[in-house]
């Protein structure tokens, strides 16, 4: 499976669009795309649903109300189970003991937590589980930075891979 994970995309409100070369990933073509909330117009879930199989959109807390979202999801793919949420609801930084509670994450099971909400790119692994934060796709200001890169997340063959502009971070999810 080839999954896309990005959040906290804020167009139009905070960024006009997508950077090109974040528009060029997107449309490869993939298995699974996540948002993880925070898109603020519904063009951005459209224009994502064209080039993914399966679409996972989740709520932020500055989404639009009259689409509906999904507060969080689950993900199972072979031995590892993805868990997907926004992260407000956890509070303005979201610790790793409290989104494993929120989502009833089995820890000793491989499993992926993604969150969004604070912008800023993070992978933690406690134990069997990663805690991954995409950060925003489109270098949106957040409440705790007022400059930071576009980011976002790729996942194939257990393979998890942190992009930022020319960069890329990988780690693997299974050993």
């Amino acid at each position: 499976m080839e999954m896309l994970v990005l959040s906290d995309t804020h167009i139009p409100d905070r960024k006009e669009d997508f950077p090109e070369w974040v528009k060029e990933l997107i449309e490869k073509r993939w298995d699974v795309i996540v948002h993880l909330g925070d898109a603020t117009s519904e063009w951005v879930y459209h224009y994502l649903s064209y080039y993914a199989d399966k679409l996972i959109l989740i709520k932020g807390n500055s989404d639009f109300p009259r689409l509906y979202l999904k507060q969080w999801d689950k993900l199972e793919d072979g031995t590892v189970t993805y868990y997907f949420i926004h992260g407000h609801q956890a509070g303005r930084f979201p610790s790793v003991e409290h989104l494993i509670k929120l989502l009833n994450v089995d820890i000793d099971r491989p499993s992926v937590i993604f969150f969004g909400h604070t912008h800023l790119p993070t992978v933690v692994k406690i134990g069997s589980v990663t805690v991954v934060n995409p950060g925003t796709a489109t270098g949106a200001q957040g409440y705790f930075c007022e400059r930071i890169r576009p980011s976002l997340i790729t996942v194939k063959d257990n393979i998890l891979n942190l992009v930022m502009e020319n960069k890329v971070f990988q780690f693997r999810l299974v050993d």
